[in-house]
């Protein structure tokens, strides 16, 4: 990750066993070595996305909401404008829309190993929350209803079915529901 210079844990080298005071500089020495790595992983870095459990961003984070910003306006804005630029929209050097993850999961780029993989590009929307299925989306299949000739009697003739019997309709050709189970979370950029 860029800007994390993890600092690494020092050595308990050359401490005589009941040098107390060496051991305890030591035990000092590597307790602010792990301080210092735990708080380089947890410094959010310009444009990192992270999920937030409320409705409003902490300080120094946007809702990804894909809103407008403009960085002249902001100066604040302006780092952020430098790591994503127009990439999720805007018009021009310093108008810029946030991403929005309104409705919206997030999936990793790239192709994948599916047997027929999309080819996802940073910043790409695809999918519905709710679907039609077209004639084109179902499996190929046919209906075959069966000729049948019965006997009749002078009271009661008889019927024959033959080829070019049609069966009924059915279906109430509405969208169906196309959401995995889900739990309302949002996301938010670091400034």
């Amino acid at each position: 990750m860029t800007g994390i210079n993890p600092t690494p844990a020092p050595r308990l080298t050359g401490v005589a066993e009941h040098d107390f005071t060496a051991m305890a500089q030591w035990l000092s020495d590597f307790y602010n070595s792990v301080i210092a790595n735990n708080e380089a992983l947890e410094s959010p870095i310009t444009g990192e996305i992270r999920m937030w459990s409320t409705d409003t961003a902490p300080t120094g984070w946007l809702n990804c909401d894909g809103s407008a910003q403009d960085a002249t306006a902001d100066t604040a804005l302006q780092p952020l404008f430098d790591v994503i630029g127009n990439t999720f929209g805007g018009s021009n050097n310093t108008d810029y829309l946030l991403p929005d993850f309104r409705g919206r999961a997030p999936v990793g780029i790239g192709t994948g190993d599916a047997a027929t993989p999309t080819d996802f590009t940073i910043a790409r929307k695809d999918g519905d929350e709710v679907h039609r299925l077209t004639v084109a989306e179902l499996a190929s299949h046919t209906h075959t209803v069966p000729s049948v000739t019965t006997v009749g009697t002078a009271i009661k003739p008889g019927v024959s079915t033959g080829s070019g019997t049609t069966t009924g309709s059915t279906g109430g050709d509405t969208a169906h529901n196309n959401l995995q189970p889900s739990l309302g979370i949002n996301f938010i950029i670091k400034t």
